[in-house]
This record gives structure tokens, sequence and C-alpha cells, in this order.
């Protein structure tokens, strides 16, 4: 069953490495600042923001750039450079429960989980978290392994160090280290490497301040200022993760169960005296120690951060979990335990490889959106373009206005709190920003983009109500990421292709393009509701408009929007009073306190000749 189970997980993985195409909104961005690294150019130079601002860190980037200068720069090459770390991730786990006794059945199965977690949602895309948490997990136990050498310890700082600049909380390892070692090891030992790590990083940030214009407006201050957080949806998460993790929390009493035992009866008298004594006699592993601080952590902060929905969960407390639970289950004496773990790890291994991964086989869903929109924004020299264009700008040396985080380079010029005290803020960041929209809008007045290719609705950068004077909208074309799925809602972006006006194709042209996307997806509510709207607003194409937004109607009626707008295109265009009543008659019914409902549906009984209801309708 393990086998089946790793094959499967395995077959998922390759179709995220493999699609050709973003597999969520963002992901362009970490490969947008190896691009221009590779030709020379410093993502964090002020004159490269916000088009290239990145608010991860540059390690990552580093490790990426030999790689992709060998074999490109596609998204399957970066894919597979995070599914590497993965696996040194899975490794290295399976390692550590081998090492602390666990038998090999069981901790493959723990590593089949651990595996399932890091495949779900966003870790396995174009991002550093599998490079950032693969030297987390190595600055923790490398030096437990070694018996808390020097040498070790060192190389635990410089690991702690990169992963920080990977991602700016995994630099929490050292944290919890030194405050274990002064716990648990030795006090000295704990504050030495505590006050190394610091000095260390103190003379890294110098450097990397001094190297990067822009890297800490960006990578860390970008975080402390524009803050998502809301303590429900912590709790949401945690709900969450509790009803789907029903093995590792079955484990987790076992676990902790055995541990009481353990320990019942140790000293956990304080001793502040002798500095190379720990603090507290009775020691706890490190991995328990460690899951206690993420828990905290996550009720603090992590899991309040409305941008992400389990990641800190899947990537940082499973694994410890497993690591505390199953040497403390197997060192205790417990009846059928072998068979009671086998079972718990069993039933959270289906829920994770199942349930979680559940969309892995629809990833190439829209393909035939991503060509269509790849045929059409090839031919034009200058795009204004959404995120999810980004990479195939870059392939082809285009300019390129948002790479997935730009939005947020505004944010990173003030230094509030705590940071107020000691450093001054940067105002050349908002001057930065309001310059760069200032020029994007400039250049959408003079018509100089060929084509705006953005998400419908308001953009960092510009705003549809403003560029719609000078491009007439040519298509929408709904993109499907099914494996980035927050919660239970799989991510859809509305893309939308504009013309300037004045240079519109010809009407042929257009219409192949509808008929196009329409072959492609044409049991697709949301194709059929934009080439509806399309025709009837823009076109003025009202039989084929009725036609797609039909379509739209029977697969979910639900919108009212739809009913009204189908009622008006055959009451005022088609002079069909019959199924403009069918129509109007259902927009009544789902708002009835809507006035225009209302008197919609009046006027409508009047041409059908039933002035009873039409004045009913319309008060007379």
């Amino acid at each position: 069953m393990l086998g089946v189970i790793g094959v499967k997980l395995l077959a998922d993985h390759y179709r995220l490495i493999s699609c050709p195409y973003p597999l969520e909104y963002r992901e362009a961005h970490t490969p947008a600042t190896t691009h221009l690294m590779l030709k020379g150019g410093d993502p964090y130079e002020l004159a490269q923001q916000p088009w290239y601002t990145n608010v991860y860190g540059v390690a990552f980037n580093y490790i990426c750039y030999p790689v992709v200068m060998v074999f490109g720069e596609g998204y399957p090459v970066y894919r597979a450079i995070v599914g590497f770390f993965i696996w040194c991730c899975c490794i290295t786990l399976y390692l550590l429960l081998q090492r602390l006794k666990v038998p090999r059945l069981e901790s493959t199965a723990a590593t089949l989980i651990f595996y399932a977690s890091l495949l779900y949602f966003v870790t396995p895309m174009v991002r550093p978290d599998s490079f950032g948490l693969f030297l987390f997990m190595v600055s923790l136990f490398y030096p437990v392994i070694s018996g808390y050498g020097w040498r070790s310890l060192v190389v635990s700082m410089v690991c702690c160090i990169v992963a920080f600049y990977a991602k700016p909380y995994f630099l929490l390892a050292s944290a919890f280290l030194a405050a274990y070692m002064f716990l648990f090891v030795s006090k000295k030992q704990g504050l030495i490497y505590g006050c190394g790590f610091a000095l260390l990083l103190l003379i890294s940030v110098l450097v990397v301040d001094q190297r990067f214009e822009t890297y800490f407006s960006n990578a860390f201050f970008i975080y402390t200022n524009y803050r998502i957080d809301k303590f429900d949806y912590m709790i949401r998460q945690l709900s969450a993760y509790v009803k789907h993790s029903p093995g590792l929390i079955g484990l987790m009493m076992m676990g902790g169960y055995a541990g009481w035992r353990s320990f019942k009866g140790g000293s956990w008298k304080l001793n502040l005296k002798n500095p190379e004594a720990p603090a507290i006699a009775s020691a706890i592993p490190l991995s328990a120690f460690v899951a206690v601080c993420i828990f905290l952590l996550f009720v603090y902060r992590l899991g309040q951060h409305q941008g992400a929905w389990l990641t800190y969960l899947f990537q940082l407390m499973s694994p410890f979990l497993l690591l505390a639970t199953l040497p403390a289950v197997f060192r205790a004496s417990i009846r059928y335990k072998r068979s009671l773990v086998m079972a718990l790890l069993m039933i959270n291994l289906g829920i994770n490889a199942f349930a979680y991964l559940n969309h892995t086989g629809e990833v190439r869903y829209s393909e035939e959106s991503w060509k269509l929109l790849k045929t059409l924004t090839e031919p034009a020299n200058q795009v204004l373009n959404t995120p999810v264009i980004a990479m195939d700008l870059l392939q082809e040396n285009k300019r390129v206005f948002d790479t997935g985080n730009s939005e947020y380079f505004q944010y990173g010029g003030e230094r509030n709190g705590i940071w107020s005290s000691f450093l001054s803020p940067h105002p050349e960041i908002q001057d930065r920003w309001m310059e760069a929209r200032r020029e994007v809008n400039q250049m959408i007045e003079q018509q100089k983009f060929d084509l705006i290719v953005l998400g419908r609705g308001p953009r960092y950068l510009t705003d549809e109500a403003f560029y719609s004077r000078y491009y007439t909208l040519l298509v929408t074309i709904p993109i499907r990421m099914p494996h980035a799925t927050m919660r239970e809602e799989i991510q859809r972006f509305d893309v939308g292709v504009w013309e300037p006006k004045g240079k519109e194709r010809p009407k042929t042209e257009r219409n192949a393009i509808y008929q196009k996307l329409y072959n492609a997806y044409p049991d697709n509510f949301f194709v059929n509701y934009y080439l509806g709207f399309q025709l009837f607003e823009v076109e003025k194409d009202y039989r084929n408009a009725a036609f797609f937004l039909e379509n739209a109607v029977a697969i979910d009626p639900s919108p009212p929007i739809l009913s009204s707008a189908l009622g008006a295109i055959y009451f005022n265009h088609l002079q069909d009073y019959n199924n403009a009543l069918r129509h109007f008659s259902r927009a009544y019914q789902m708002n009835p306190q809507d006035k225009s409902a209302r008197t919609n549906l009046g006027y409508t009984y009047r041409k059908l000749g039933d002035e009873k209801h039409a004045r009913e309708l319309l008060g007379e």
C-alpha cells in the first residue's frame, strides 16, 4: 500500500513539475529575479522597481542561477529545483526517524505524509520554501547529531543565515536552537551560539544592505508594514488542520502520554548558577520543543497571515510533530502500539495524498486558454502585463511591468514600530512608486502598449475605468489554476486583453477568437459569461450574446445579473417578450426588493398585454 501511495505522489509531483504554465498567480516573480541576474542586472536596484520586486530573498535565486543557465528558464526547470529540495527535506526526516529508532515501515509512512504535505498548495511551485525548509532542518538537527560540537554550531549558523536570505521566517531556527541549548544543554553554549549568530547576521545584513539597494525594503519591511492578519483566519486554519489530520492528532495524544510517563518525576528546577549546566535538568526532545514554539508562533502571527492556507502547518508543524511523537511512542510500553501507529499514519496519509492532492490531474485544464493568450501576446512588442504571462514576456526578452509582487513595493519604505527607533524611513521608495505609476499611465494615454493584458477590475498600477478610455476590450479569458486552492476555492483569474482604440483587429478575427475559446470550453460558466457580455456590451451582437448568456444560465442560474442582461437583450433588442418575461421573472424572484427588476417585469407584462400584473408591479 505504501508503495502504491508513493507512486501516486511521485506521479502528482511529476504533473506539477512538468506543467509549462504557471500554477499560481505570482509564480513568475522568483524566476524574474533570476532572469535579471542572468542578464547582468541588479534585481534590487531602485530603477528596477517595482517591476522586479522580490519579497522573499535572493539566496534561492543564486541556487537556480547555474541550473537555469544550462537548462533554460521554463517553469519545469525551476520546479525541478524546488522538487529536489522537497526530496532533501523528506530524506532528512526519514534519516532522523531512523536515527531515533523508529521502525522502517513507520518511518516510510511518516515520510510519505511529509512528502504529500509539501506537495500541497504553493510549496511545490517556484518559491524558496523547500530550500529554506531544508536549511531550517539541517541547522536544527546537525548540532544534535554532532553532540553540539563547535564545528556543527558554526555550520548551523551559516545554514540559518542562508535560510534567512531564502525566506526571513526560517531565521527562527537559530532562536529555537539557542533557546533549547540554554534550557536543556548548556547555558554557556546557548549564549555563545546566540551571540555568535547575532554577530554573523549583523555582518551579513550590513554587507547585503550595501550590495542591494532595496533588499530589506522588499524582503523584510514589506512584511512588517503590510499586514493582512486576522485572528479568526488562524482559528479556521487550526480547525482545518485538526479536522484533516486525525492520524497526527492521535499520534500527538499517544506521544504526549508516553512523554508524560517518561518525564514524570523529573526535576524541572531552574539552575542559573553553573554556566556549563543547562537551565533545566530534565530535557525534552528538540523536536518537541520546536513543535511547541512553532505552535505558539503560529497562533501569535504566522497563522493570522491571510496569504497562506495551511502552508506553515504543513511545512513546519507536521514534520516536528512526527519527529516528536513517533520516537516517544516507540520508546513507551503501549500494547499493540505498532498496529495503532500504523493505522493512524495510514489514515493521515490517505487524507494528505488524496483529499488534499485531488486537483493535480487538472493543472493543464486551461491549456487552450494559455495557448490563446500566447497567440495574442507573442506578436506584440510592448504589453502591460498580468503576472500570469510574465514568464512568456521574459523568455521573449520583452519588458515586464508586473512579475507577481510588484504591487507590494509601495509598502517597503516605512520603518515602523521598534525599527523607527534606530532606522530612518526611505521616502525614495514611495517616490519611485509614484514615478512608476505616472510612467505607466502616460504610456496608456499615448497608446504605447500594443496590448494591455490584465486581470479584470482595478489593478495596482492603473484601473480598468482609466485605460478603457484608450483601449477596447478584445476578449476576457478565464484561467483556472486548480492546484492553487485556498480552503475549497480554486484560483481563477479573468484575464482581459485590450487593444488600442482605432487599431482594433477586424470583426472576423475577433469572432474567430471567440469561437476558438468557446470550442475549447463550451461548458465553462465563465467562458460563456464573458463571451456573452463581450458580444452584448462591446460587439453589440445581441443574438449571439443571448446564446452565450443562456449557456451560462444553464450552467449556473444563480447570478441575478445574467437574468437581467438576458431580459434586456430580449426586450430591447430582439423584441422577444416571452423570453424577456422568463428572465425578468427570475431576476425579480431572486431580488424582489430591486426596483429595476420590478419595473422591468412590469413593462414586460404590459408588452404582452397583461395590464393587471403590469399595474401591480409598476404601482399604477
